[in-house]
């Protein structure tokens, strides 16, 4: 499979700019485990290549949550709730703070299971 770093710098639009590398390749090399150990497969098969964007996608986004930061040194504020209205003309972002707004928190192994449909077409028996 092809590296997916475009796939995943597009997904992420401008946000990719102000992420780490070491976090994104962290994030490439957990979702790459992960995979292989879900579907028992040594090597990520090119079928897999957006589906494993995908997931790097929402472990970057998971963790740059549980930071609250995107790594960058400025000094903006961290908007909490859920997301409510984006806006691409003069970029508007507006978050729903109310009580009554839920917040999606996953894991590692969360994101694999949102997956699991797509990765099952993959996975290979063991016997062991």
């Amino acid at each position: 499979m092809t590296d997916n770093r475009d796939i995943i710098n597009l997904k992420l639009g401008n946000v990719a700019e102000t992420i780490p590398e070491e976090m994104i390749n962290m994030c490439i090399a957990e979702i790459t485990v992960k995979i292989k150990e879900y579907c028992n497969i040594t090597k990520i098969p090119e079928g897999l290549r957006y589906t494993h964007a995908n997931m790097v996608v929402d472990l970057i986004n998971y963790n740059v949550s549980q930071l609250g930061t995107t790594g960058s040194d400025n000094n903006l504020e961290t908007p909490t709730g859920t997301l409510s209205n984006v806006s691409l003309g003069d970029m508007k972002i507006s978050f729903d703070t109310s009580s009554s707004g839920t917040t999606h928190n996953s894991n590692l192994d969360d994101i694999v299971m949102n997956y699991r449909e797509t990765l099952n077409k993959y996975r290979k028996v063991v016997w062991n």
